[in-house]
């Protein structure tokens, strides 16, 4: 197997690893920020700030969008790295591509 598929493989996980911290730095982010904090900056028209608050109005929804995208991402990030386990066992033992064909 070339090396390509491997590389992919890799960065494919490295991906995935990445989009599971930024779900997870999401929803500790909108949990802890204070609404004190956060109400001035949405008054003084901080349509960012808007739109936290009203994520923070109703956090169960939130809450519950995070988890099933960390729950997707952590099943992609499974496959992915049982893909690239494949190509590592290839790479160390050739035997195992005739085996498994």
């Amino acid at each position: 197997m070339n090396g390509d598929g491997f590389l992919l493989e890799l960065a494919l996980v490295a991906v995935l690893i990445l989009l599971n911290g930024f779900f997870a730095g999401a929803e500790i982010a909108v949990i802890s920020a204070r609404t004190s904090h956060i109400r001035p900056l949405a008054e003084r028209g901080s349509r960012r700030a808007a739109s936290l608050l009203r994520l923070k109005a109703n956090p169960d929804r939130f809450l519950a969008t995070v988890q099933i995208g960390v729950t997707l991402v952590g099943c992609a990030v499974v496959v992915a790295v049982n893909l690239l386990a494949d190509l590592i066992a290839i790479r160390l033992d050739p035997r195992i591509a005739v085996e498994r064909a």
